[in-house]
């Protein structure tokens, strides 16, 4: 087994962060759109539709920067809860 050269490692490891950051980016932006949609529409079924959507989203978000909390906190030996 042919293993990676540490700088190919690096390169990985920034490209995931890099599409994770994107995707959570997009995650808020769909988040507005869902908000905006609420505020214009006069259709009762959608505006529930455009809150549980935006449920779902505002879940997605916390989840991810919930992770990003506690990965940063491992990689810098904190363990505590310093809140």
């Amino acid at each position: 087994m042919i293993m990676e050269r540490p700088i190919e490692k690096l390169r990985q490891l920034q490209e995931d962060i890099d599409k994770e950051h994107k995707d959570l980016m997009i995650e808020c932006d769909m988040l507005q759109g869902n908000i905006n949609r609420m505020m214009v529409t006069d259709d009762a079924e959608e505006l529930l539709r455009m809150f549980a959507f935006a449920h779902k989203r505002l879940g997605n978000i916390f989840w991810a920067n919930q992770i990003r909390i506690q990965t940063d906190k491992l990689e810098n030996g904190n363990h505590g809860n310093d809140d």
